[in-house]
């Protein structure tokens, strides 16, 4: 049975994407096939992709981060376990964008990258295709 997310949880989970609108690395290559030079289209389709990110005010940064924290909060409990984008954003980092007046496009946000908000309160995020995951978020522990 899946446990409440916790604030701490959300309000990890909102910062990290929120700081990845004004400093998002876009990759649906791997460090091994971005070097391959028969890799070029794929490469130069990042290489537009990053072109075509939108300029986010620092407002529309706040903004979407208390939106995306109010939905997370909102959500019952089990139902926002992870938050992605493939090629598009999950719906709940898309409405959040939306609230904020941000463009919901390929390349807003980083694609194929996956988060996780665990039962043991972790928030764990993979950043890219291939990336190892990494644990952004541990609680700390009361004695």
């Amino acid at each position: 049975m899946s446990q409440q997310v916790t604030r701490e949880q959300i309000t990890a989970a909102a910062e990290w994407w929120a700081a990845r609108l004004q400093n998002c690395r876009n990759s649906g290559l791997s460090a091994e096939e971005r070097a391959d030079p028969s890799n070029r289209q794929y490469q130069f389709a990042e290489v537009l992709m990053q072109a075509g990110r939108p300029i986010v005010a620092d407002a529309q940064v706040s903004a979407f981060r208390d939106a995306l924290a109010r939905r997370l909060e909102q959500a019952s409990p089990g139902e926002q376990r992870t938050i992605g984008v493939d090629y598009g954003c999950d719906p709940v980092l898309g409405d959040a964008l939306t609230e904020a007046g941000i463009p919901n496009r390929t390349g807003t946000l980083p694609i194929k990258t996956m988060m996780w908000l665990r039962d043991d309160g972790t928030v764990a995020v993979r950043y890219g295709y291939g990336a190892e995951v990494q644990v952004i978020y541990q609680p700390t522990v009361q004695p």
